[in-house]
């Protein structure tokens, strides 16, 4: 099914946590769900580029025995779809779909197409779906462990 720009607006209705996020953006998560996105904030400011917090979480994840992808040029694929996946089988099974950005939140919010792609597959049982952004390293670091 395509998704018209009717879909997105009606989506955007049903949805007004997803649709009106202005502020820092804490992970979603299966555990999360219901979160109200516009009361978190970052927790500091960081001036390194998507592309270097891409290569560090690319090493914590590889460092951590995960399965690592990731779309370098996404011009030919489905809009939204996150950018990193991650997975493994040991010592628990783990799927993780997740998008990175900076810590500069006038120029860095995640588009509606990956909006509605975190959204449905935070859904799905046992996967885990993120947002991160520099200022999350602790929080990555605790999690990909």
């Amino acid at each position: 099914m395509k998704i018209t720009e009717e879909d997105v607006q009606t989506w955007l209705v049903e949805n007004p946590d997803l649709a009106s996020v202005n502020e820092g953006i804490k992970p979603l998560t299966t555990q999360n769900k219901g979160l109200d996105l516009d009361s978190v904030k970052p927790k500091t400011k960081s001036t390194i580029t998507e592309k270097a917090f891409q290569e560090w979480f690319r090493k914590r994840a590889i460092k951590n025995s995960y399965l690592f992808y990731h779309t370098h040029r996404s011009q030919f694929s489905p809009s939204g779809f996150p950018d990193n996946v991650l997975v493994r089988l040991e010592p628990e099974p783990r799927l993780i779909f997740c998008e990175l950005k900076t810590d500069d939140l006038k120029v860095s919010q995640p588009s509606i197409d990956q909006w509605m792609w975190l959204y449905i597959l935070q859904h799905i049982p046992g996967v885990e779906c993120y947002l991160f952004r520099p200022s999350d390293f602790d929080e990555i670091d605790e999690l990909l462990k």
